[in-house]
């Protein structure tokens, strides 16, 4: 009996055990948990492979520029000449053009290498503005043959005749002075090419205006004697340089005569001449200025800036040095016309020993990319070329 009930127990128990699904846990029992280790390995194994970077121009949806297209050039000319030649004005050209000459005819004499090769350093810098700098225009010389041409045909075309050129540049070279000395000689030569028939040449400080000018009138053809009276030539008076008077005799033939040779009467009519063609503003200063001591260091004082470069440097005339603000301020160097007034002037002062000067009651400016301190060397340099002179001609 007993047996039988222990088998239709086990029955019973197998029925139960297919019901359930097989599970025999209990149900109290916790459920087991899978193992935490493979979560670490997981994440160092992606923490080795790197993280693909997306490409910028794709990711931040910003499409990649193209490349600027290269300005195309205007008359066979760089972009770069073109905007030279656009900020640069006709009085400035005409004087550039001759100096680039000058060099060219230079070059072709010249069989030296490295001379040849210092030719490349030769510029000259256009300044529209003398209290700044960031607005200056740097011509090299000569420029290509194909700008040259440009240049050329601007300034032939033009219909107004110039009432001025600008004489005053930054110049560089094997040398400033050799480069300045070029300057000068083509502004000499463009004055008497384009300055014919416009009246007076003032150096860059007027600009042209809409009003033709009137022809310079003819000079007058009158008779010049020398001091003693007793030598004399009819001719008209042509120009003053180096200190010499141009005289142009009937026959065309050209007398050069020193100022000190010509008669009191004949120096006197060169200052009224001279002062005629120079603007007002400078005689105004003549008129205020009348220290004939002053012209002279300032003569020699604007000489030695034209040799070393410096450009658009400034002294004052200062009458009293106890009343603030009465000075007589002065650029330097000056126009042609200027120069060739203060020589007459000095060249009629009585010749009298005098003692050496040097002027206190004159204040000095820098010059343009220099310092007063360098400026005032240069007045100083001056003067003491003057009192030189002075010991010497006193012995």
């Amino acid at each position: 009996m007993s047996r039988l009930v222990i088998a239709v127990w086990l029955v019973l128990l197998c029925v139960s055990f297919v019901g359930c699904g097989g599970d025999t846990t209990p149900e109290s029992a916790t459920p087991a948990t899978a193992p935490q280790a493979s979560e670490p390995s997981a994440k160092a194994e992606a923490e080795s492979e790197p993280e693909e970077q997306p490409e910028p121009s794709i990711a931040t949806g910003a499409e990649p520029q193209p490349e600027p297209e290269p300005e195309p050039e205007s008359n066979g000319i760089s972009s770069e000449w073109k905007q030279r030649l656009e900020a640069i004005p006709d009085e400035f050209l005409v004087v550039y053009v001759e100096a680039s000459r000058i060099i060219a005819e230079l070059r072709k004499r010249t069989t030296d290498e490295e001379r040849l090769k210092s030719f490349k350093r030769f510029g000259f810098t256009y300044d529209p503005n003398p209290n700044g700098s960031i607005d200056d225009v740097r011509m090299p010389a000569p420029p290509p043959a194909e700008v040259m041409a440009v240049i050329e045909e601007r300034l032939n075309s033009r219909k107004k005749p110039m009432t001025f050129i600008i004489s005053r540049t930054w110049a560089s070279g094997p040398t400033t002075d050799e480069a300045m000395s070029i300057w000068n000689q083509a502004a000499d030569i463009a004055k008497k090419k384009h300055l014919k028939k416009s009246g007076d040449a003032e150096a860059g400080t007027t600009a042209a205006t809409d009003t033709e000018p009137q022809p310079e009138p003819e000079p007058k053809s009158r008779t010049w004697t020398d001091t003693t009276g007793k030598f004399g030539v009819e001719a008209q008076f042509i120009d003053i340089k180096d200190g010499k008077v141009q005289l142009k005799k009937k026959s065309g033939s050209v007398l050069s005569v020193p100022l000190e040779k010509l008669s009191e009467g004949d120096r006197g009519y060169l200052t009224q001449t001279i002062e005629q063609t120079i603007p007002d503003e400078w005689r105004k200063k003549f008129s205020a200025v009348q220290d004939e001591n002053f012209w002279e260091c300032y003569l020699e004082f604007s000489h030695i800036l034209t040799l070393r470069g410096f450009v658009d440097a400034t002294c004052a005339y200062d009458p009293n040095s106890f009343v603030p603000n009465d000075q007589i301020w002065i650029v330097a160097p000056p126009p042609a016309k200027v120069i060739d007034l203060i020589e007459v002037k000095l060249s009629r002062r009585p010749k009298t020993p005098e003692t050496p000067y040097y002027p206190g009651n004159v204040a000095i400016g820098s010059a343009k990319g220099k310092t007063v301190a360098e400026t005032l060397d240069i007045w100083v340099e001056a003067t003491e070329k003057i009192n030189e002179k002075r010991r010497r001609e006193t012995k």
